[in-house]
């Protein structure tokens, strides 16, 4: 086992007391990491990861029946046969998601976690009764002056090229949440930085346009110089509460030495739905 930063703990601490024990109904933003770092924080060591039980409206019913998550996936391409009964956002809906993905980073990075894996199946999203994400898989969260409690693995199209896996911090969360973004406003599943946006008409406005362009331009840069959460609140129209200061990293030491055993060769996962 793992012993986890201290850091973490305060984390929980702090939510908890924000949401009066919010645990026994935490918001779609961060319930599931919530859940998730209480038990990694248990006694001080890593023991692994217990997921909450995602809201029953982050879910979709099949044709046949089944009852599926609704994973990002479904926001980044157009509607097929099978997937008919999966709500379809309207473009504002599209915004609002993004806004509120990039409102969920925020929170985390404030008191200074790093994501470290986002992805098209492991962001949630629900419609009603307001567009709003919840996070799943949040064995990859760590602060970012420790590494995550368990390996980390690939996901296929949603790497950052300037961070090796086993070096996640929140440069490569900026990368990833261009990458959200981005793609959640072009229901496009490949699009990345350095590529031009083509928004689904009617989800922003020609100043919005302008300013997420060129945030998701910037996302390709080196590291330390890709945008900020805070900066795409503001671009996509962001109002009211404006989330919190991003955390900054701490300098990065001129020789890191090797990565820890195991985490550097692992193979990818690979999940393109077939025929993409």
């Amino acid at each position: 086992m793992t012993p986890v930063d201290g850091e973490v703990g305060q984390l929980v601490a702090a939510e908890e007391d924000r949401a009066g024990g919010g645990l026994q109904n935490p918001s779609a933003t961060n319930g599931a990491a919530l859940a998730a770092l209480t038990d990694l924080v248990q006694r001080g060591r890593s023991i692994g990861v217990l997921m909450a039980r995602a809201p029953a409206r982050t879910s979709w019913r099949t044709p046949a029946g089944d009852i599926r998550r609704l994973e990002l996936q479904y926001l980044l391409r157009p509607p097929r046969a099978g997937f008919r009964t999966v709500p379809q956002p309207t473009p504002d809906q599209r915004r609002a998601l993004d806004l509120s993905f990039v409102r969920g980073v925020a929170r985390f990075h404030d008191k200074g976690i790093v994501l470290g894996d986002s992805s098209h199946a492991n962001v949630l999203w629900a419609l009603d009764p307001e567009p709003e994400v919840y996070l799943l898989d949040c064995d990859g969260f760590h602060p970012v002056s420790g590494a995550p409690a368990q390996p980390q693995t690939e996901t296929v199209d949603w790497s950052d090229p300037g961070t090796p896996l086993s070096e996640t911090n929140f440069d490569s969360d900026a990368y990833k949440t261009a990458l959200a973004v981005g793609r959640i406003v072009t229901q496009d599943p490949c699009i990345a930085p350095g590529h031009q946006l083509k928004p689904v008409p009617g989800c922003l406005d020609d100043d919005q346009l302008t300013q997420v362009s060129a945030l998701f331009a910037k996302a390709a840069g080196e590291r330390g110089t890709r945008p900020r959460v805070k900066d795409w609140y503001h671009a996509l129209g962001g109002r009211g509460a404006v989330p919190p200061d991003v955390a900054q990293p701490p300098p990065r030491p001129s020789d890191e030495g090797p990565a820890p055993d195991g985490l550097r060769d692992r193979e990818p996962i690979n999940l393109r739905v077939s025929g993409r």
